[in-house]
């Protein structure tokens, strides 16, 4: 299909240089950032793909667990779990039941810069 259509084979390479761009960022994340850097990334991301506005701020729509959370940011539950209680006392994020509120992105945005 993609040798008789160019415009498939353009929207597949360009899909996959976008997921590979994403890969390499998780990657370098990996080896340069903090763990509380590396979650505030993954909520920006989280956040910018898969949020929708709520009046209580960026509400991501897709359910996640701490453990997945964890799994993604390369950190452990409990420190995970740390940090988000950091952050939800703070007022920047909320989680209940799997749904995650970004309350404060420009903060999350300045912890994923520069760390906490």
């Amino acid at each position: 299909a993609m040798r008789h259509d160019p415009q498939l084979a353009s929207n597949v390479i360009e899909f996959l240089c976008r997921r590979l761009r994403w890969v390499i960022a998780r990657m370098e994340d990996a080896a340069l950032c903090s763990g509380p850097q590396r979650l505030a990334r993954i909520l920006m991301h989280l956040a910018q793909d898969h949020g929708r506005p709520v009046p209580a701020g960026i509400e991501v729509a897709i359910e996640l667990s701490q453990g997945e959370l964890a799994q993604w940011t390369m950190m452990s539950r409990e420190s995970l779990n740390r940090a988000m209680s950091r952050w939800s006392t703070a007022g920047i994020v909320s989680q209940t039941q799997g749904r995650l509120t970004v309350h404060q992105l420009t903060r999350i945005e300045e912890i994923g810069s520069s760390g906490e």
